[in-house]
């Protein structure tokens, strides 16, 4: 049996959990990491399929990215030198900021709650000095 696949998938799973272990850390630092989520039993190599291991890693990548808004303004800062350039409330009430960065090309759009929480709404690549927040406030996906 040829061990490398076996042994590039580890390092895969590995290098994955440890980047999604930072997200939550981050993010959500009450909720239990991946790596507690994921586990490899050695003894079970001719069973093992890579859906199988994405298939289980994929409920912690659905849950939502919320903080109190001081931590959150603090995590885009830091982490993605990301800034409001845009506030807008929707038809709904709901309370939007886009922040956004030329420095790294990132965006993130979230919704500031009347409760002190925020939660990250959608995020995104191609933040230019260029671009306008009426497209992503226009696709944001908002439920109405």
């Amino acid at each position: 049996m040829n061990v490398l696949p076996l042994l590039a998938l580890v390092s895969v799973v590995g290098t994955y959990s440890l980047a999604t272990d930072q997200l939550n850390h981050d993010f959500a630092p009450q909720r239990h990491s991946l790596s507690q989520q994921v586990s490899f039993n050695p003894g079970d190599i001719d069973d093992l399929a890579v859906y199988d291991l994405v298939e289980r890693a994929a409920p912690a990548l659905n849950s939502p990215r919320c903080e109190v808004q001081a931590q959150m303004a603090s995590i885009l800062a830091r982490d993605y030198s990301e800034h409001p350039v845009d506030r807008r409330v929707s038809g709904d009430g709901l309370h939007l900021v886009l922040w956004g960065s030329t420095e790294m090309g990132t965006w993130t759009l979230v919704h500031d709650g009347e409760d002190g929480v925020a939660c990250v709404i959608s995020s995104g690549i191609g933040w230019t000095h260029q671009s306008t927040p009426d497209l992503i406030f226009a696709n944001a996906p908002l439920a109405s």
